[in-house]
């Protein structure tokens, strides 16, 4: 599910919940979230400022890094030292774009 509120000043917050399942196979520590920070629709190129303010784990702070490519950025959640155990989890993204 995901929330967003456009500010006055254009600025979009938004966000976004998502549930997973983990077997421990394809879900082991975590998960990602990918976002594109720039493309090409229709023969225009767009920019996409991104900021991020909160990652949340079953409503607590969950460790996170983030990759930059040249067009997007990657979001992985939690810790490459801690599996998780079997279950459903609720991740909890929070961020601002213009």
């Amino acid at each position: 599910m995901r929330h967003i509120d456009v500010k006055k000043n254009g600025e979009l917050l938004i966000k976004e919940d998502i549930t997973v399942l983990a077997k421990g196979k394809r879900i082991k520590r975590g998960i990602y979230r990918e976002f594109p920070m720039r493309y090409k629709r229709n023969g225009i190129n767009y920019s996409i400022d991104f900021d991020l303010v909160k990652v949340l784990r079953d409503g607590r702070e969950e460790n996170y890094f983030t990759k930059r490519t040249d067009s997007s950025v990657r979001i992985y959640i939690g810790k490459k030292e801690i599996f998780l155990k079997e279950g459903v989890y609720e991740y909890t993204l929070s961020y601002t774009g213009m």
